[in-house]
């Protein structure tokens, strides 16, 4: 049976992490960084997901490389290996130098088509039952600090939790005992939430932990990832994250410009990125749409809600 958890003590648990260090054996974060299939974000783009900007300088991952690396201060731990997995289809991912403890590396599954039960199943086969891993889906932006997140899951020791907001959306953070994972058939596609949690819930501790607000927004689709940025923005700039579905709210978040675009100074950038090699010329106007290598905005024109990549504008 799967139980449901809300946590309310986020504070007084990293207060404890201070002062005692890790809480339980936490021996890798695995970033799933792969998918089944191409969407139109990743075609228009060429990138990984992982590999688009949330700043000028910094990507989806290198938000992840900070959040893992406070954790691992934070808990103490001599080494916290970061495993982020691609599928053999994946786009390549740039991996920046990681700090101690961190070690990070890219690792790809040797299997077309297995599901994420299959693959933990086999990541969880170098450690030993009662050693964690921390598993999150990468294509994600935290509106929680995972210091926070893995201090709330870790303390109600189950065998696997599984994050959920207070709606019950899930969070695409789970923390798992290795040896839960040993049920899980090795050959055959296995989905983990929809085919093996249920069977593991019968033997172990499954638990869905709730967190109060979003807890992390999603990098799926064009609106998605500009959605996503600009609550983060808003967010780093300390302005409330509007909760109505149709806030009438005009007013910018912000307008990414990646290092190595060029765009005019008489230019307006409106909730849009423009990534490395794209141009907007003076006097373009670029509103909620991602500017790709090659694209250009010419002068004087305006692209709305559109990719412009180098071959056209497309929605």
């Amino acid at each position: 049976m799967i139980r449901r958890i809300t946590d309310e003590s986020l504070d007084a648990a990293v207060e404890a992490s201070d002062a005692e260090g890790a809480t339980l054996p936490l021996r890798a974060a695995v970033l799933l960084a792969g998918s089944v299939r191409t969407n139109r974000l990743h075609q228009s783009t060429g990138r990984n997901l992982v590999d688009l900007p949330v700043q000028p300088d910094q990507t989806v991952l290198d938000v992840w490389r900070g959040e893992l690396l406070e954790l691992a201060m934070c808990w103490r731990l001599p080494a916290l290996p970061v495993r982020v997995m691609l599928g053999r289809t994946s786009s390549p991912v740039t991996l920046k130098g990681s700090p101690e403890p961190l070690i990070m590396r890219l690792e790809q599954d040797p299997f077309d088509y297995r599901g994420t039960g299959g693959l933990l199943s086999d990541l969880a086969r170098e450690y030993g039952d009662d050693d964690y891993i921390l598993v999150a889906n990468a294509a994600q932006v935290l509106m929680r600090h995972i210091t926070q997140v893995a201090e709330t899951m870790a303390g109600h020791g189950a065998d696997i939790s599984l994050l959920a907001d207070d709606r019950g959306t899930p969070g695409g953070v789970m923390l798992i005992r290795c040896g839960s994972l040993r049920t899980i058939k090795p050959i055959g596609y296995v989905d983990l939430k929809e085919q093996a949690l249920p069977s593991i819930a019968k033997d172990f501790d499954v638990r869905v932990v709730r967190l109060d607000g979003v807890v992390g927004l999603p990098i799926r689709t064009r609106t998605h990832y500009l959605e996503t940025l600009r609550a983060h923005h808003r967010q780093s700039s300390g302005v409330a994250v509007p909760t109505d579905a149709w806030p009438e709210d005009w007013q910018a978040s912000f307008g990414l410009v990646e290092e190595g675009a060029t765009v005019a100074e008489s230019a307006t950038i409106h909730d849009s990125v423009v990534l490395r090699g794209g141009v907007v010329e003076p006097d373009a106007v670029v509103v909620r749409s991602i500017v790709c290598e090659g694209g250009v905005v010419s002068r004087g024109a305006s692209a709305m809600d559109r990719f412009v990549t180098a071959n056209h504008m497309g929605d």
